[in-house]
């Protein structure tokens, strides 16, 4: 004890985890004992495990991506700060990475994983590098690992090559800039000076010939971008020409291993300049036209007399030699290099060259060199002598203005340059220029003159200027003035186009052909193509087939047709007439006709004019029908009389029949008689046909043209009843008929034995139209019609009357009127008794009930005699 303070030590060896709870006794004599319980005081928990501590790969370049890992136990279920610590080269320990472990994956045991990053000063304060794990549990408890280690080396490199790979340098006056990217192949970025904590050093090599570099150019990287760069490579007559190679490099740095390209991973391209110097011929030198004429040059660099490449001439070039002066161009071939010592040759042959100055230019090329052009303008001169000139002639010496002349001169020119002769011609006294033509002489040179018009007829003249390219000569200076040709008119031919053969209606009434295209086209024989437009021409035709008329004057087309619209009058006859074409007195041609006479048929055009019938009527089997007809020409002054005719009727239900014989009555009159007996009804109409030689088929139809009525007529007439009572009703039919349809007025008549019909008896029905219209007639009883002073026989009959007059009438009929028939029933007195006794009073009344049955509504007797019979026996 220590002041009444109690203390005792518990061993948790073994024990399980969890809170504890602490209960303390106490007791002392004289004193009550005493007990304190204390829930959850304390709890017991253990501490984290770490094993299987390690880093892959143990050993590699600094920016190397590596992965640490550590096992973890936590027995407790609690999360678990685990981090991860370096010590670089014995110095202090320094924080790295930190993951955490949940209840659930370290109650069990997990492995943690981290991706330790390090830097270059790591590798420069190494490179050896300490690592260790160190755990907290969420109860404070701690755990760590021992010591494992980690060696870094300098990371390595890759290049990419940039600016300047394949690129072409002018060795003259090009320069390249030359670029690589430099990554960092352990961390996969680009190399960094940040890093490096000074630029990163390296350098650029050339190749100055095949495997041969220049002496290197130095430079460096100071930024993050890992690009080097050698800005400007100049290169000088040190430099072959060609395909060289080149590399870059980094030595001397901290960070990084010292790195080669490879000589051969990058090219560029030295290209030089070729130049010219003709020495043969000399400048302003002097030569005749046809002088076989030597040229000589040599081809050098831009690093003549320089050295060590190129430093004399350039040989196995390949050169052109073009030469050229006004327009006029040419080449030297067959170029060589006789000593294989860079002085090329060739020789030009002058001959049909152009008089003047001409202009050298020389084009030399050669692989790995720029392509020189020098121009030596008006190098040397060419002189060339006039050419001889004779016999200037014309052929024909006449003709059409059409015709195709061909004026000829003969040159002899000993330069054989290419020469020109102009023509000029005087027609009706107007010189003008008419062509030219080129030739290489010796020789003739001809111009073709197919061009002259109408206006040039005349006697010519001509004269020829000839140019040698550097010479011109007129010959009317040297030679005179030629006559000739004499120009005249043209011949001209003509070839139908339409119009022979056809046909056209004289009438301008037709409705079609009333005129006619006759079309000749003309042709201009003397040039072979159409005429000139506006030709004269002129069309006859005969009037009677044999006379012609006075002519249809006209003018061709642009496109050498002459047409007129033929619409023959009554002058012309109709049938075959015969037509030809032919020109006179015209300007520019020739007179001439057609050699045959060309056809037309002219078609008349007749009328027909119906003289009878004009929508008569006329009753079937009654009367005849005669159809007349005149045939009119178009041309008032010809009579048909000798026409075809023939004349047909139609009936409503499409039949037609054709009227024979059709009678000529003269004068173009035609009529033909029928019978109407087998008609049918009602409208019908005409149709004439009328044909004749040469005019046109007339075919006319006359619409309603005659009526054919028929009589009415009654059928089956009947009544019933035939006999019975006067007050019955009486009811009559008839059919009645009429084939065309008129509207029919049926009357029904009645007379009593020895009278007389009247109108009074008569009844009537007057809407009926058509065949077999069954009619009734209804005459009523209850004395309305007859009563008891009618009895006996009785007539009775029908007739009918259609709108147009025509009537009919049955034969009569009898029918008898009869009493009517009555029907009595007892009302008093049946079974009555009645005392006979004389003494007796008594009496009985007899009572019946009478009706007539005959009536329709069977009305009760009144007012009539009734006579009472009573037995008088048993």
């Amino acid at each position: 004890p220590n002041g009444a303070n109690y203390t005792g030590d518990w061993d948790s060896s073994g024990q399980g985890v969890g809170w504890r709870n602490v209960e303390m006794n106490s007791s002392k004599q004289y004193y009550e004992n005493g007990t304190y319980l204390k829930p959850n005081s304390f709890q017991v928990r253990k501490v984290p495990v770490l094993s299987a501590e390690n880093i892959d790969p143990d050993e590699s370049g600094w920016g190397t991506t590596y992965g640490a890992s550590v096992y973890v136990v936590d027995p407790d279920g609690g999360m678990v700060n685990v981090s991860l610590w370096k010590s670089v080269g014995g110095g202090d320990w320094e924080y790295m990475l930190m993951e955490n472990c949940t209840d659930s994956d370290c109650i069990s045991g997990n492995t943690l994983q981290y991706t330790p990053m390090f830097h270059c000063d790591d590798l420069v304060n190494g490179p050896t590098i300490n690592l260790k794990f160190n755990a907290t549990d969420n109860y404070g408890l701690t755990a760590e690992t021992s010591n494992f280690t980690l060696t870094l080396h300098k990371d390595g490199v890759s290049f990419t090559k940039g600016s300047g790979e394949g690129e072409t340098i002018n060795r003259e006056s090009g320069s390249q800039s030359f670029s690589v990217t430099i990554q960092d192949t352990n961390r996969s970025t680009p190399v960094n000076a940040t890093e490096e904590t000074k630029p990163i050093n390296g350098s650029f090599y050339f190749g100055i010939e095949d495997a041969t570099f220049d002496w290197g150019h130095v430079t460096s990287i100071s930024d993050e971008t890992g690009v080097m760069t050698y800005n400007s490579l100049d290169p000088n007559c040190s430099y072959k020409v060609g395909t060289r190679d080149w590399y870059a490099e980094i030595t001397g740095n901290d960070c990084y291993h010292d790195t080669s390209m490879g000589q051969s991973d990058g090219t560029y391209y030295v290209k030089g300049q070729l130049y010219v110097d003709l020495y043969e011929p000399l400048e302003d030198s002097e030569w005749n036209v046809t002088n076989m004429i030597d040229f000589g040059w040599n081809i050098y660099s831009d690093c003549y007399g320089q050295g060590p490449y190129d430093n004399g001439n350039i040989t196995g070039v390949t050169n052109d030699l073009d030469l050229n002066h006004l327009g006029n161009t040419s080449t030297c071939t067959a170029i060589n290099d006789p000593l294989s010592d860079g002085n090329y040759n060739c020789t030009w042959n002058s001959t049909t060259m152009a008089e003047g100055n001409w202009t050298v230019n020389i084009t030399a090329d050669l692989t790995d060199y720029y392509q020189n052009f020098t121009r030596y303008s008006d190098w040397f001169y060419l002189n060339n002598l006039e050419a001889n000139l004779t016999n200037p002639t014309v052929s024909p010496s006449s003709g059409g203005w059409g015709t195709n002349y061909t004026y000829t001169i003969a040159i002899i020119d000993n330069e054989n340059d290419t020469t020109t002769c102009q023509l000029y011609v005087n027609t009706s006294n107007v010189w003008s220029y008419r062509g030219s033509s080129t030739i290489t002489p010796s020789g003739n040179c001809s111009v073709s003159v197919d061009d002259y018009d109408c206006t040039d007829q005349s006697d010519t003249q001509f004269y020829f200027v000839i140019n040698d390219t550097y010479n011109t000569v007129n010959t009317s200076q040297t030679l005179g003035i030629n006559v000739g040709p004499t120009i005249a008119k043209n011949d001209i031919g003509f070839i139908l186009s339409s119009g022979n053969g056809s046909y056209i209606n004289r009438s301008d009434t037709s409705i079609v052909g009333i005129t006619s295209n006759l079309v000749v086209i003309f042709n201009d024989t003397t040039r072979n193509s159409v005429p000139l437009e506006d030709t004269n021409g002129t069309i006859w035709i005969t009037t009677d087939n044999s006379t012609f008329d006075s002519g249809n004057d006209t003018d061709t087309n642009s496109t050498g047709h002459l047409e007129i619209s033929f619409n023959p009058s009554c002058s012309y006859s109709t049938g075959l007439q015969f037509w030809k074409v032919g020109v006179d007195n015209d300007a520019c041609y020739n007179s001439a006709n057609t050699t045959i006479n060309y056809t037309i048929n002219v078609l008349g055009n007749i009328s027909n004019f119906r003289l009878r019938p004009l929508g008569e009527e006329y009753l079937r089997g009654d009367q005849n029908i005669t159809i007349e007809m005149n045939a009119t020409s178009d041309c008032t002054a010809e009579t048909l009389d000798d026409a075809t005719v023939n004349m047909s009727y139609t009936n409503e239900t499409g039949q037609t029949i054709y009227c024979d014989p059709i009678i000529n009555e003269g004068s173009a009159n035609y009529t033909c008689t029928f019978n109407t007996s087998t008609l049918r009804t009602r409208w019908h109409n005409i149709t004439i046909n009328t044909t004749r030689v040469d005019y046109n088929n007339r075919s006319t139809t006359y619409s309603n043209a005659f009526w054919i009525e028929t009589r009415p007529f009654l059928t089956n007439m009947n009544l019933t009843p035939i006999a019975d009572g006067w007050g019955k009703s009486r009811t009559f039919w008839v059919n009645a008929s009429d084939e065309d349809n008129d509207t029919l007025s049926v009357i029904l008549w009645y007379r009593m034995d020895g009278d007389e019909y009247t109108s009074g008896n008569s009844s009537t029905n007057t809407s009926e139209s058509g065949m077999f219209q069954n009619l009734s007639f209804t005459l009523p009883g209850n004395k309305a019609t007859f009563d008891g002073n009618d009895i006996g026989t009785w007539y009775y009959k029908f007739n009918m009357t259609d709108n147009y007059g025509n009537t009919n009438e049955t034969i009569e009929s009898t029918f008898t009127i009869e009493q009517d028939d009555t029907w009595m029933e007892y009302i008093v007195g049946n079974n009555s008794i009645i005392n006979r006794s004389s003494t007796s009073t008594s009496e009985v009344i007899l009572g019946l009930r009478a009706w007539d049955i005959d009536y329709d509504t069977n009305d009760p007797l009144d007012y009539e005699f009734v006579r009472f019979f009573i037995t008088n026996d048993s």
